[in-house]
């Protein structure tokens, strides 16, 4: 960073002071990670805007502890103050500094140079506007909406997904329990019941606060067979009402919460961001009807400008990874290239096959991977069609 710039941001920057420090802990900021030295007391110079702190302990065997994470928005020459809670091993709100302490610890922030990193800023630097194009779309409602207190988070934060996962696994336990129950009662003993009480509640915890996507109820419950048929396969219908009823028709906000879990899963390492990241993006691709529709410019261009800046943070291995879970990614970009060749608007449909062939590019270039043209996945379905058992009436 040269002199110019480091001066301007002394004024404009933001700075974070965590007090009582471990000598050595695993700590970043939005792209950056680093092990911290001795007198490290926190950052300067942080850019006005959103970014992502994280952290973890370091034992005495080099092993680092669970990863904790906290957006923080600053304000231009913002200064926050934190301390390390050593018997949780957290950074907490440091609640013995009030505004006018730390207002004189702002006038005199120099006196803590020696003891603050500076946030990586450079014009070689490529990261601070990486960092900038995944935050894009994240607006401090939607941080305050689907972030626990504070917007701190661990890897191991609690979501409505996992409230879902439980309540599949009761009702497998209780149909089993259910099939016990009547094997024991054929033989002439008395049935017990499972617990049941020790369900998780996401309103009692610090839990991710994200809207449930149940993509198997993608129809409305007064369907006709014919809708349910239709939007079985076609999410339009989920799709509109989530915009609708739960982002209040911002659509900003839908892709904001693409952006959050993408981020929460990237640097947070919490699967709860993994598994609204998936829902969001195959229910966006899955979705055909919409590409017709308004949606079409406002929402699916830069659904696919998202993805790619995602993609890009993803390792090598990506479509061969466990996190792909049976290539979910390669099969909802498939559904979205068919899509969109589907639409009934060829003035949208051109400018999103635009789009696409430069995700084409990068995919091919960074992964190895070709994305297939909607003429090659037309051909795949007649093939398969051609080869179908053949049903005779008799």
């Amino acid at each position: 960073m040269d002199n110019e710039t480091a001066l301007s941001l002394y004024d404009k920057g933001g700075f974070f002071v965590v007090t009582n420090c471990p000598k050595k802990i695993e700590f970043g900021i939005d792209l950056h990670l680093w092990e911290t030295s001795n007198n490290f007391m926190g950052l300067k110079l942080v850019p006005p805007g959103l970014h992502l702190l994280s952290y973890s302990s370091i034992d005495k065997k080099a092993q680092t502890g669970m990863k904790s994470s906290f957006f923080q928005w600053f304000d231009e020459g913002q200064l926050v103050v934190k301390k390390w809670d050593g018997h949780n091993e957290i950074m907490v709100i440091d609640e013995s500094f009030d505004s006018d302490q730390i207002g004189k610890m702002r006038q005199n922030i120099r006196e803590l140079d020696k003891n603050l990193g500076a946030y990586p800023l450079s014009k070689e630097d490529v990261l601070y506007g990486k960092w900038r194009t995944l935050t894009k779309h994240i607006q401090k409602s939607l941080l305050e909406a689907v972030l626990p207190p504070n917007g701190c988070f661990s890897s191991a934060t609690s979501s409505v997904y996992d409230i879902e996962e439980y309540e599949i696994a009761q009702k497998k336990i209780n149909k089993s329990q259910n099939v016990n129950d009547k094997t024991i009662n054929e033989e002439g003993s008395s049935s017990t019941k499972s617990d049941s009480g020790n369900m998780p509640s996401i309103e009692q915890q610090d839990s991710f606060k994200f809207p449930l996507v149940d993509i198997k109820k993608s129809f409305d419950k007064n369907a006709s067979a014919e809708q349910i048929t239709k939007y079985s396969r076609d999410k339009t219908w989920l799709l509109q009402n989530l915009i609708k009823n739960v982002y209040k028709q911002d659509v900003k906000r839908l892709l904001g919460e693409v952006q959050l879990s993408f981020l929460i899963l990237l640097i947070g390492q919490n699967f709860s961001g993994l598994e609204h990241w998936k829902r969001l993006v195959y229910l966006v691709c899955s979705s055909q009807e919409a590409i017709s529709s308004n949606l079409g410019l406002e929402l699916f261009i830069p659904f696919i400008k998202i993805l790619q800046s995602q993609l890009m943070e993803c390792p090598k291995d990506f479509f061969s990874s466990i996190l792909t879970e049976d290539n979910f990614f390669s099969v909802s970009l498939k559904e979205l290239v068919i899509n969109i060749e589907y639409s009934e608007n060829q003035d949208v449909a051109n400018k999103l096959k635009k789009e696409l062939n430069e995700l084409r590019t990068f995919l091919k270039s960074h992964f190895g991977w070709m994305l297939p043209t909607s003429q090659d996945l037309l051909a795949e379905e007649e093939e398969d069609e051609e080869y179908a058992p053949v049903l005779v009436e008799l």
